[in-house]
């Protein structure tokens, strides 16, 4: 029964994502915007091209599984829409990432993208892929809102290139910062929210936040980034850590008013991330042997990479998933 279902949850992500990659490249790559900065663009490598796709494809998957718990699929405008604010993420992130950002400025193209006259290929890119969102956005007025605080907490997010920023304060600004881009992500679906579904997202959001930081653990010890996984390099705290929150998240979603048999769907399909996260870890820990951390100074960043479409990592992948499907 288990590998049954097993077999099932990897059949149906599989198809999610070739569906999804098709979809990102007509909806992404193919959008003349796209097309227009990348030709205008005076950047030399692909790093932003490659993170509106990665962004794109992973918050397509997050909406399709947000979508189940209300037993429909998406519509193909939910999936354009997702897809367009997914790819302005990025480019919404770099706005923050100068050396004097102009707060005044980035607040006008959030709330009055039609008027603001580009500076940038970069702006107008935002500005096209965002009035494309507004356009068919079913609450206009809720998805600003997220999007205003999603602006605090980006402001805020640069605090945790401080070696002064405190414990509580990384956990409290990567949690907001990645629940509000979520419940962003949310409010594009044009369901009615259930009663305690905000609250079950901020903690997925999180969750999920979590599992990034320790993937990028490395990158993010190089970059001078301070986040639950740099502060605190022991890869046994951090899987115990992981573990709680997913557990967390799994009481927060089996509280809502849905078929029960729904919340087992939505997990099942959230199975593959998790997976793969204690899948990294267990390199971690043979990295670190019996050391009391991970030495991230002296490391080799490929020692602490994990490639998800190796065939031993997805191997190892499917025996995580074993662990965590009952039955």
């Amino acid at each position: 029964m288990k590998l049954a279902a097993v077999t099932r949850t990897l059949l149906k992500s599989l198809r999610s994502h070739f569906r999804h990659r098709k979809l990102v490249r007509n909806q992404v790559l193919d959008f003349s915007p796209v097309r227009r900065w990348i030709m205008e663009s005076s950047r030399t490598d692909s790093q932003l091209q490659d993170r509106m796709n990665r962004y794109a494809l992973t918050g397509l998957y997050l909406a399709e599984c947000l979508s189940s718990l209300h037993h429909q699929a998406m519509s193909g405008e939910e999936e354009s829409r997702v897809i367009h604010y997914c790819a302005a993420l990025p480019v919404f992130e770099g706005f923050f990432r100068v050396a004097a950002p102009d707060y005044s400025r980035i607040l006008r193209l959030i709330n009055h993208p039609e008027i603001i006259v580009p500076e940038t290929p970069e702006e107008t890119l935002f500005i096209q892929l965002l009035t494309e969102i507004y356009r068919t956005v079913p609450d206009q007025t809720l998805f600003r809102s997220w999007l205003m605080k999603l602006f605090d907490a980006e402001r805020d997010h640069l605090w945790q290139q401080s070696d002064s920023i405190t414990q509580p304060d990384i956990e409290r600004l990567s949690w907001e910062r990645a629940a509000y881009s979520m419940l962003a992500l949310r409010s594009l679906i044009d369901r009615q929210i259930l009663y305690g579904e905000e609250m079950a997202i901020f903690q997925l959001a999180g969750t999920l936040r979590l599992l990034e930081d320790i993937l990028d653990i490395h990158q993010d010890f190089q970059n001078g980034w301070q986040t639950l996984a740099t502060r605190s390099p022991n890869s046994r705290s951090l899987r115990i850590r992981l573990g709680t929150e997913i557990r967390k998240t799994r009481t927060a979603f089996s509280g809502l008013t849905i078929n029960p048999v729904l919340a087992g769907e939505f997990f099942t399909m959230l199975s593959p991330v998790w997976g793969f996260g204690f899948v990294c870890l267990d390199q971690y820990e043979d990295v670190q042997g019996r050391a009391r951390e991970l030495n991230l100074a002296r490391i080799p960043a490929k020692k602490l990479t994990c490639n998800p479409e190796s065939l031993p990592i997805l191997l190892k992948t499917v025996r995580q998933i074993l662990k965590q499907i009952p039955g």
